[in-house]
């Protein structure tokens, strides 16, 4: 059994609630839609509806780091060896590429945050709600 195959089986629960959420949220960021702040991969559906488009520009605006995201996933499906000959060249990667999320995501709060899309704060978000709902009480 190839190893997507593999991967489709052991995580179709995951893959069926993950759809399901997608659908009902209408593709909403989960962290966002519980917390109303946005995450650091916050944009990438946007990004790569853009690159569909072959509008890089405005991809690039979404998520800088939208051409690392594919690759990545795909090469998480489908090794059956690590990456780069080792476990610790692999690990290293993932590394550099969480840092580069993170870094990405700090400049971004720093110079987006909270007004411009896809930085910005969602006021309907489950937290925003109990806040509103707490200050009509009190």
């Amino acid at each position: 059994m190839s190893n997507f195959k593999l991967f489709l089986k052991n995580n179709f629960i995951l893959i069926i609630c993950i759809a399901l959420f997608i659908i009902l949220t209408k593709g909403m960021c989960i962290i966002k839609a519980i917390t109303g702040i946005p995450c650091p991969g916050c944009g990438l559906t946007r990004a790569h509806l853009a690159l569909l488009r072959l509008d890089f520009k405005t991809a690039f605006h979404y998520h800088p780091l939208f051409f690392i995201v594919i690759p990545f996933i795909i090469f998480l499906i489908s090794a059956d060896k690590p990456l780069l000959g080792s476990k610790r060249n692999e690990l290293f990667l993932y590394t550099l590429i969480a840092s580069l999320f993170i870094g990405v995501y700090i400049y971004r709060m720093y110079t987006l945050f909270p007004t411009t899309a896809p930085m910005n704060v969602d006021d309907n978000s489950i937290s925003m709600e109990l806040l509103k709902l707490i200050k009509l009480i009190i």
